[in-house]
């Protein structure tokens, strides 16, 4: 069995979604709306994911949070349940897979899964929260050149959450802060999600949201049925 058109087709789907439409300060990812106000900057019509950089305020938030100021974070819609890609990939749909024993490349609380030469899976051995880490090797022993935090957001089935950094620095010395990384983009995006507010319950403005909640924090969600 050839399984390559199946690896190609398990991570490419989701990228082919269209662009996610924004109006009225609302970004529509998925199944949720998000508020995140007045854009920045245009993430242009062929966009797969919704930067929160794009969004000043957004911007001025992560660069002052304690696990989020030297990230990329994105809203991104899949195309198939977020939770599967963040699953662990069976392992007959890839080749050269193998539990890493590596001192260099282990990581606090998770099991990290080398394929190729390249590439690391990383998932947490325990935890409450749907998320994974994906990183590549950098050309020196220990160096990493990129890490992503993907995380399922709870309260969407198509809504995937990603945190990225290059050059993140050793995997001994930043796993302790992946399952804080996407605990705290579940936070935000939980603040932001308005899918469920009628018209005079969603903020009309950046300001008015940031008054209730400075810090996007400790926020509550009531789902409809």
């Amino acid at each position: 069995m050839n399984v390559l058109p199946l690896v190609v087709f398990f991570f490419v789907v989701p990228h082919f979604a269209s662009a996610l439409p924004h109006s009225d300060g609302i970004v529509f990812v998925g199944d949720r709306d998000f508020f995140v106000g007045e854009l920045s900057q245009s993430y242009g019509e062929d966009a797969r994911s919704f930067n929160f950089r794009h969004a000043a305020w957004l911007e001025v938030l992560l660069d002052n949070d304690p696990m989020l100021s030297d990230q990329d974070v994105r809203f991104l819609r899949a195309g198939v349940p977020a939770s599967d890609l963040v699953g662990e990939v069976p392992s007959q749909l890839r080749e050269n897979e193998r539990i890493e024993d590596d001192p260099l490349y282990m990581a606090q609380g998770h099991n990290v899964i080398t394929f190729g030469n390249l590439d690391m899976d990383i998932f947490p051995r325990v935890s409450n929260i749907n998320y994974s880490v994906v990183c590549t090797r950098g050309l020196d022993p220990g160096e990493l050149n990129i890490c992503d935090v993907r995380v399922a957001y709870p309260n969407g089935r198509f809504v995937l959450l990603t945190a990225r950094k290059y050059f993140p620095g050793q995997l001994s010395e930043i796993s302790g802060n992946f399952e804080h990384i996407a605990s705290r983009m579940v936070e935000i995006a939980i603040c932001l999600d308005v899918t469920d507010k009628s018209d005079s319950e969603r903020p009309t403005s950046e300001a008015e949201l940031l008054e209730q909640n400075p810090n996007l924090s400790d926020c509550e969600i009531l789902l409809s049925s």
